[in-house]
């Protein structure tokens, strides 16, 4: 297996160089080397810290630091169609940290008016957008809701946009509600009430060696997902830095298999039931001014 494995990185560093040039044959190329890595354990849950839009726009002088995030956005569609050839079950991105409000006006329209081009475009996913979800402008919020509302069912693949979000407004959120239920407060409940589940891998890129702020209560559990600093900008994020951290991960998952959450009562079960339930009324009231005659998906073709 390490041999096949040396073997898939190799193709990925040539492949790559010569994708613009040769799309077709890269394609199938890439669709061979999944293939191949798929015999061994593919990581259900992938996370990603998309950091240095930015940096990447001034490396290419682009005309404004901004049009970064527009190349950001074109390289999280190629990721969520590598995602899905691999078989991952579920992406989590950090798209808007809280603190990003304190950014140049600019910058956070333009941060805005993406998300909400790219649900429209994400509906075939089952979409989850996490976060301090009352601090988004009205439009933004109603795509997210509407979105979120329509694909609730879907099974295929799930996307969790992390929008706006901190790992400590998630901690409070769930903290706060734990202390509300009445219930014991164990490790295992709060982890239920977490925004994100346990990811298998987090990964960061622009070279940057922290988590700011991104889901530090699940990098705490134990075992640990593993996390991966890459030193690229996140739109040079390629399958020559995605291939040796599937490999570092299918050697590592044979030595830490995760535990199964304790088993808990019926009481808590149906309190957690409660809280879906109370969340979907406000995903639903959120998306249309009569909660309850919602209209056709806007997504539908008239």
């Amino acid at each position: 297996m390490v041999v096949v494995n040396v073997v898939c990185y190799i193709v990925a560093l040539f492949l790559e160089p010569f994708s613009l040039i040769f799309r077709h044959f890269s394609s199938y190329f890439r669709r061979l080397v999944f293939v191949i890595l798929r015999q061994g354990r593919i990581p259900t849950h992938i996370a990603f810290i998309m950091d240095g839009n930015r940096r990447y726009a001034t490396k290419r002088r682009l005309a404004k630091r901004s049009d970064g995030h527009l190349h950001g956005s074109r390289k999280f569609e190629e990721i969520l169609k590598w995602s899905l050839e691999l078989g991952v079950k579920e992406v989590t991105v950090y798209a808007f940290s809280i603190e990003n409000f304190k950014r140049p006006k600019e910058e956070v329209d333009t941060l805005m008016r993406l998300a909400t081009e790219k649900l429209e475009e994400l509906v075939q996913n089952r979409i989850r957008v996490v976060g301090e979800l009352d601090l988004l402008p009205h439009e933004v919020l109603k795509s997210a809701c509407s979105a979120m509302y329509y694909t609730r069912h879907y099974t295929n693949h799930i996307v969790n946009i992390c929008f706006p979000y901190t790992s400590t407004a998630e901690i409070l959120s769930a903290s706060n509600r734990l202390l509300q239920s009445g219930f014991a407060p164990t490790e295992s409940r709060l982890s239920q009430l977490m925004w994100v589940g346990v990811p298998d891998i987090v990964v960061r890129t622009s070279g940057e060696r922290r988590l700011s702020d991104f889901l530090t209560w699940q990098c705490s559990q134990k075992p640990s997902p593993m996390i991966a600093f890459v030193d690229a900008f996140w739109p040079d994020f390629g399958l020559r830095h995605l291939l040796p951290m599937l490999l570092r991960y299918q050697i590592q998952v044979k030595r830490h298999q995760r535990q199964e959450t304790e088993e808990e009562s019926q009481e808590w079960t149906a309190f957690l039931q409660k809280q879906d339930q109370e969340y979907w009324d406000k995903i639903r009231a959120a998306a249309w001014k009569d909660p309850l005659s919602p209209p056709a998906s806007p997504w539908i073709a008239k």
